[in-house]
């Protein structure tokens, strides 16, 4: 793989690698997130965006405009993880600003607190509707990640953040049945580039879901339909796809050994995914 030349931003993900071998923790993200990348990287004032993965749609609804970015993310991760640990859809929030923050990697302001803030209020009032073919008929189902939400949380440097949030029953068993472990260093440190925790996360599941195949060939056009269909060109999205496999394989360097990109697809070849699935 190629890439952009080294600068600064690498040089604190090598650090935060280097802390994940030193502190390693282990989060989960939603198999639904790993698999299908639902969500846009950049920020919109859309209540309604979709994706294409194969035979599959995915629409996200929202009632105020759909969540976006990094931090979504960032907060996807969070809540699973708590769901797995806690064996428990319901979710509270109870602490200050600033150790909810910490325990995410941000540093304590008002900006990451409002900007948080928001998602946690489109995710709660978003549905994933998501359409399979199959035969001659398509299959719909309405998946929601919150079934209730009560949020109180109100930024300010010594603010408490005192919120609770009950996942959707099915969702929560889809959780612990299949969510993908993945490394919280990861996660945390690559919130600045969504597309890096997309296919981070997609690597991961994909590796695992290989079961007996050595290799895999995916077509660059139908990765740019599920990561990036914004992007026109389809040479701007193999070099941003690229650049984003680079950022995740600092954290697990069998992404960069094991993935090969070609002029219009892309080629993984069986490995061991970052985590064990247990």
């Amino acid at each position: 793989m190629g890439g952009k030349p080294f600068t600064a931003y690498h040089q604190n993900l090598i650090e935060q690698a280097e802390n994940q071998e030193l502190n390693p923790e282990t989060w989960f993200m939603p198999q639904l997130f790993c698999q299908l990348s639902p969500l846009p990287a950049a920020n919109t004032d859309k209540n309604l965006f979709q994706r294409t993965n194969g035979n599959v749609k995915v629409s996200v609804l929202s009632s105020e405009r759909v969540p976006a970015g990094g931090l979504v993310r960032l907060l996807l991760a969070w809540l699973t993880t708590q769901a797995k640990r806690q064996r428990s859809p319901e979710l509270a929030i109870d602490t200050s600003q600033s150790q909810f923050l910490k325990s995410l990697g941000l540093s304590n302001s008002g900006r990451y607190a409002a900007l948080l803030l928001e998602q946690v209020n489109r995710l709660a009032r978003s549905t994933f509707q998501i359409e399979r073919v199959v035969g001659n008929g398509v299959e719909i189902e309405n998946v929601l990640v919150s079934r209730k939400a009560l949020i109180s949380m109100r930024p300010g440097k010594n603010s408490s953040w005192s919120s609770t949030i009950r996942l959707d029953e099915e969702f929560y068993q889809s959780i612990l049945s299949n969510a993908v472990p993945v490394s919280a260093h990861a996660i945390k440190a690559l919130t600045k580039n969504p597309l890096a925790i997309d296919f981070y996360c997609w690597w991961n599941w994909r590796v695992h879901s290989m079961s007996r195949r050595k290799q895999i060939e995916i077509p660059l056009d139908a990765l740019k339909l599920q990561f990036s269909s914004e992007t026109k060109e389809r040479r701007d999205f193999r070099r941003k796809l690229e650049n984003a496999a680079i950022l995740a394989s600092i954290f697990h360097h069998e992404i960069f050994n094991s993935t090969l990109f070609q002029s219009d697809k892309l080629i993984i070849t069986k490995t061991n995914p970052h985590i064990a699935h247990k």
